[in-house]
């Protein structure tokens, strides 16, 4: 049975127009025409005739936050069908019209300057937006990495992947802005010395949509490869729920004629409401997690206890623990105390050294910025773990390759080289 209409997802900026119109061409050359688009996906239906040919135009008067047919825009459209073109659908500030009648076909623009004028300003508006939201997402990994204690976001299979999947959208829209000004600046200095205006090919901008791609596939592979706190059909319906809204909103910008202003408080009031709504159900499934965890792996990481240091546990002892683990690191953290006596530690591991060190280079810092002093402690433990004092004395931090501890000696008959020995033979000797 012939199939009669393909559906294929096909995102462009309005600088690369020439690459819509060469992709558009091609289909129809191959036998397939534009019936409708929504946004990137354009629904092409069989059509046999190699007349057709399609002009993507940019209107820069309008912008993303007005009404699909604007008077703007309706007056635009009357003007173009005047001249031979008809319309077949839009994105955003883009228009795109056809002909089976090139001869008898007026061009939209004769002016290359005027033509850049509406291409650039049209395509500046995206590119502000995207360095909006590389800002955004880099301010983002430096609360996680940076301004406080890395053990939790580096153990944590979910903010591993949020992390990497920030990093590969940065790289996306850097490369995206960069191409932008790129062209930006070369068709500038061909218009000066009176050359003709230079627009991305199709083949170009495929390579460049290749990332985006790449960056669903790190996300959807690392959410299977661990599942632990989030199920992966959650993950997929909390990202989805910002799409779904911004889509409904833009539905009804299309349906109602309100003012710009009003389209753009629209807008941002859904955005920041979704946002909110998504954030509270991944922190709260996150927590529940974690009480999970403290439940079921309370037995499997008591790995130092106030036996080890010759106190009696209490009979009715609870001790409080809790464990993560990630593609990266595990962190384990356990604090039990009787009416005497009282032991906390966290255990930060990692196969990766730079990881470790990474970590204890964030913790001192972070101590240090909040006035703890933190000094390296001259211990009689071996070379290979290099020991740190802070908060005064009796709080210490113990980094090997492949392991890190923060602890606290909190027993007062007992001098802080031989609380160092006992941690060191039962947690880093092997």
């Amino acid at each position: 049975m012939e199939i009669n209409t393909k559906i294929k997802v096909f995102n462009f900026f309005p600088y690369e127009c020439e690459a819509a119109e060469e992709y558009l061409n091609d289909m129809a050359r191959n036998g397939w025409i534009l019936k409708s688009m929504k946004g990137p996906i354009l629904i092409f239906k069989r059509y046999k005739s190699n007349t057709v040919r399609y002009t993507v135009d940019v209107l820069h008067k309008v912008s993303e936050y007005d009404c699909k047919d604007s008077n703007e825009v309706l007056e635009y459209r009357d003007y173009c069908e005047a001249a031979g073109w008809k319309f077949v659908g839009q994105k955003g500030t883009v228009q795109i019209f056809y002909t089976e009648d090139s001869q008898n076909t007026l061009e939209i623009h004769t002016d290359e300057k005027e033509k850049f004028k509406s291409v650039f300003k049209a395509s500046l508006y995206n590119a502000l937006g995207q360095v909006a939201l590389i800002g955004m997402w880099l301010f983002f990994i430096y609360m996680q990495l940076f301004a406080s204690s890395t053990d939790y976001t580096l153990s944590s299979n979910l903010n591993v992947l949020t992390i990497v999947t920030f990093i590969s959208l940065i790289i996306i829209f850097s490369i995206e802005v960069v191409s932008f000004v790129i062209w930006a600046v070369k068709t500038n200095h061909n218009l000066k010395i009176s050359k003709s205006m230079k627009y991305n090919n199709y083949r170009q901008i495929r390579i460049k949509r290749s990332l985006p791609l790449a960056c669903v596939l790190i996300m959807f592979v690392g959410m299977i490869y661990d599942t632990s706190e989030i199920s992966v059909i959650t993950m997929l319906i909390m990202i989805s729920i910002p799409i779904i809204v911004a889509l409904i909103i833009r539905l009804f910008i299309n349906k109602k004629r309100y003012s710009k202003k009003v389209n753009i408080a629209i807008t941002v009031l859904g955005l920041l409401i979704s946002t909110f709504f998504v954030m509270t159900v991944i922190g709260g499934a996150i927590g529940r997690t974690i009480i999970n965890r403290h439940i079921n792996k309370s037995d499997n990481i008591t790995e130092l206890s106030l036996s080890d240091f010759g106190y009696k546990e209490a009979a009715n002892a609870n001790p409080y623990t809790s464990f993560n683990e990630s593609i990266l690191a595990k962190k384990s953290v356990y604090f039990s105390e009787d009416k005497e006596h009282n032991l906390s530690y966290t255990i930060f591991e990692s196969k990766y050294p730079m990881i470790v060190d990474f970590n204890a280079d964030r913790l001192v810092k972070m101590l240090n910025k909040i006035k703890f002093n933190v000094r390296e402690y001259k211990s009689k433990l071996p070379n290979d773990v290099k020991v740190y004092e802070y908060n005064e004395s009796k709080c210490f931090i113990l980094v090997s390759k492949n392991k890190m501890i923060d602890t606290r000696n909190n027993f007062k008959d007992m001098d802080d080289d031989k609380f160092l020995n006992i941690v060191y033979d039962k947690l880093f000797k092997e």
